[in-house]
């Protein structure tokens, strides 16, 4: 996993205190997408639930339509590290590929997932991640020509803004990204980032992606594995 950044050194020269607010700004938007995201995931194992054909053809229609998505963009397909691979080195690219990418991705996640393939979340946030983060360094960049960070430190930023808010773990989010680019001057972006997403996001969800299928199935994980258990108990 590491060797996918150690072709990056970020140097986010946050030499002004006020670039911090576009890092608080970050975190805003990674848990309204992680919010989006969790309820998206909902509403595609709603969805392929409630279709009456057999439970066998759900998959290879969602592998149907993620295929045809892939022949027109197969960046989305796989876990994705070679397309961030190939934004972290390329210098020519636009911003509606970026946001087009970011979409599609996200929806060959939810029609991976609810249809019933098997497949995990984490290697798709990461993605969705990076390619947002990479979009709003670019934006800031556009109307804010006097900021001094690259939008490739919003992308590692925006990684853990992203994993902290879709899988409620900050803390994990910040040492993650600090071991993969390794420099101290983005330690700070990631706390603010990161911590303000997860904030966000629990302000409107209390499940996260490992949680919402246990949730959908009546089965409350936040008050502890112990009381579940003894709320199954029957004393005669």
């Amino acid at each position: 996993m590491k060797n996918l950044f150690c072709i990056f050194e970020p140097t986010p020269k946050s030499h002004f205190y006020y670039e911090l607010f576009f890092y608080l700004l970050l975190g805003i938007i990674c848990g309204f997408c992680s919010l989006l995201f969790i309820r998206s995931l909902k509403f595609s194992d709603t969805f392929f639930n409630n279709i009456k054909i057999h439970p066998m053809i759900k998959p290879a229609l969602g592998g149907l339509i993620v295929g045809f998505i892939g022949i027109f963009y197969p960046q989305v397909l796989g876990i994705g590290y070679d397309s961030i691979n190939l934004l972290f080195t390329s210098n020519t690219i636009v911003w509606y590929s970026l946001l087009i990418i970011v979409l599609l991705k996200a929806l060959a996640t939810f029609l991976s997932l609810g249809s019933g393939s098997s497949g995990g979340t984490l290697s798709p946030t990461i993605f969705i991640g990076a390619f947002a983060g990479y979009l709003f360094g670019m934006v800031i960049n556009y109307y804010f020509p006097n900021s001094n960070t690259s939008p490739l430190c919003y992308a590692l930023v925006g990684i853990a803004g992203f994993i902290s808010g879709t899988t409620r773990a900050p803390i994990t989010a910040i040492i993650i990204l600090f071991e993969l680019s390794g420099n101290i001057n983005i330690v700070l972006p990631l706390f603010v980032t990161s911590v303000i997403s997860f904030i966000t996001a629990t302000k409107f969800c209390k499940d996260s992606v490992f949680t919402f299928k246990l949730c959908m199935q009546n089965k409350k994980m936040r008050n502890g594995i112990d009381i579940n258990l003894t709320q199954k108990l029957k004393v005669d």
